[in-house]
């Protein structure tokens, strides 16, 4: 009925406080808390995020911007013994200067928390969100 129309984190709550108010002292009580601890129904749904954004801190962009370094050093040697394309390394270096750019400025940003907290991976979200009357039209429309 309505209950299945709920979403999964609205429910268990609801249940919850259900039975606590039907609970007729406090050894009750505690059994549907511990019930629902153990069922983990009052555990909290991450809303349809990708992992990745929910782990991303400012450690993890240092690492990936270390991993994006190596990579275009390691593109140069490749170029120079002609496996890639000499525009790769050029590629590969400017775009790890971005990546540095951005993320640094990111860090250092004041007025906001969530450039601190996400660095780089905001700007795609604010570009994500620039074009989204037009993916909506295109895909959805």
């Amino acid at each position: 009925g309505a209950a299945a129309c709920r979403p999964r984190a609205l429910q268990a709550p609801r249940a919850l406080a259900a039975r606590a108010f039907s609970a007729s002292n406090t050894e009750d009580l505690e059994k549907a808390i511990d019930s629902d601890k153990t069922l983990r129904m009052a555990r909290p749904v991450s809303g349809g995020l990708p992992d990745f954004v929910e782990h991303w801190t400012p450690a993890l962009f240092r690492k990936v911007g270390a991993g994006l370094a190596a990579a275009s050093a390691f593109a140069w040697p490749l170029a120079a013994y002609h496996e890639v394309s000499l525009l790769a390394p050029f590629l590969a270096t400017g775009a790890t200067a971005l990546y540095w750019k951005i993320g640094l400025e990111d860090l250092k940003h004041t007025s906001s928390a969530l450039p601190q907290n996400f660095p780089v991976l905001i700007h795609i979200r604010y570009i994500l969100e620039s074009i989204r009357p037009e993916i909506q039209q295109y895909f959805i429309e």
